[in-house]
């Protein structure tokens, strides 16, 4: 089979989501050719998924580096790796990046706009959702957090009631501060996603702002099921056995949590 039977072969397993039959065909081709920039992103992509992020960033240097000339792309799901493992730093140089190759890349513009909100360039991350929105006026997610950013209420909740996007539910429950409509709108995020860490997370807190500590419990366990080194969780879940007098389970989480 021609190096090129395989390629397709591999990406039509991938897109049917067997990863690891797809990952397997990559490896073969880049035995045969390291310097294949694509095959590099592809297999990196798929490291991705799995929140394999380390792995997914040597596959996405060795991406750029065999690139002919500087590919957006790239360098885009480079930081998205970094952005997952809080490397702000890295991921703000790569979504720069991003931006200096392709300027219309909408997503490196609202991504930068996040990692800048992180690290407290307020008004610069607002320049990168506008930017963003410019290029694309219907482009949800940046208007989402342009919304969330500056504390526009009204139409993140106007969005919400007429999204099924999780992201837009997610942000409107957490930035409302009717008990009624947060609520509804944390479950709807929820119903949309059931496993992502943040919107359980979200839901977690609000149950445990609101008094419901056994039900905030259940949440915080559910992310430990996901992930076990959530340190968000690990301490919701020691101050919930703690306020519950529960000494022994409060103190076996609070010591879980300085190996984080």
């Amino acid at each position: 089979m021609s190096y090129d039977l395989m390629l397709s072969k591999g990406v039509e397993l991938h897109n049917m989501g067997a990863l690891n039959e797809a990952l397997d065909i990559y490896q073969q081709i880049l035995q045969a050719m390291p310097e294949n920039s694509d095959v590099w992103n592809l297999s990196g992509l798929i490291s991705q998924s799995k929140d394999e992020h380390i792995k997914a960033i040597d596959c996405f240097l060795c991406a750029i580096k065999y690139s002919p000339k500087p590919f957006a792309p790239y360098y885009f799901n480079l930081a998205i790796s970094y952005k997952a493992l809080n490397k702000k730093s890295e991921a703000r140089e790569a979504f720069e990046k991003v931006i200096s190759i392709d300027n219309k890349f909408k997503e490196g513009w609202n991504y930068l706009g996040l990692i800048l909100e992180d690290i407290g360039e307020h008004n610069k991350a607002i320049k990168s959702f506008c930017k963003a929105l410019e290029i694309d006026n219907d482009y949800e997610e940046a208007r989402v957090n342009l919304c969330y950013y500056t504390n526009d209420f009204e139409l993140l909740e106007k969005m919400a009631l007429e999204s099924d996007n999780f992201e837009v539910n997610l942000k409107a429950g957490l930035i409302i501060n009717d008990l009624e409509k947060k609520e509804k709108f944390l479950k709807k995020a929820l119903k949309i996603n059931p496993d992502r860490e943040d919107g359980l997370g979200a839901m977690a807190n609000y149950l445990k702002t609101i008094g419901c500590i056994d039900e905030a419990l259940m949440y915080y366990h559910k992310i430990l099921n996901i992930n076990n080194e959530s340190l968000e969780a690990i301490l919701g879940v020691a101050d919930i056995y703690l306020n519950k007098k529960d000494y022994d389970n409060a103190e076996k989480f609070y010591k879980k949590s300085f190996d984080i």
